[in-house]
């Protein structure tokens, strides 16, 4: 069984995006940018990552098949719950698999 097909999951990558309002604020929120399958792994209290950075923690782990466009800061979305990316790796550096770290909290 490959990865591949163990991605069943569809998820929705959303980016944040500033607009101006008229009194001259700054109104930020998410927008979709695309959708791309995935397979989620929970990240275990024990296997949780700091990364060396007290405000960054790791909950959940996507793989994803090929590169599709997700950057640190981007939000995904699955189920009506969201996770928020942390750490992007090109794990095999040939752009067959993507993994993404993320936090989960509320939207």
């Amino acid at each position: 069984m490959s990865l591949t097909s163990l991605c069943d999951k569809l998820v929705t990558i959303e980016r944040m995006s500033e607009t101006g309002d008229a009194w001259g604020g700054i109104t930020e929120s998410y927008a979709s940018v695309g959708t791309a399958k995935a397979r989620i792994y929970p990240v275990s209290g024990s296997d949780a990552v700091i990364h060396g950075r007290p405000d960054m923690r790791i909950t959940h782990r996507f793989y994803f098949p090929g590169t599709p466009d997700i950057k640190a800061d981007d939000r995904l979305l699955y189920n009506l719950r969201y996770f928020y990316v942390q750490v992007v790796r090109n794990i095999d550096e040939q752009g067959k698999f993507l993994t993404v770290d993320c936090e989960e909290r509320d939207g």
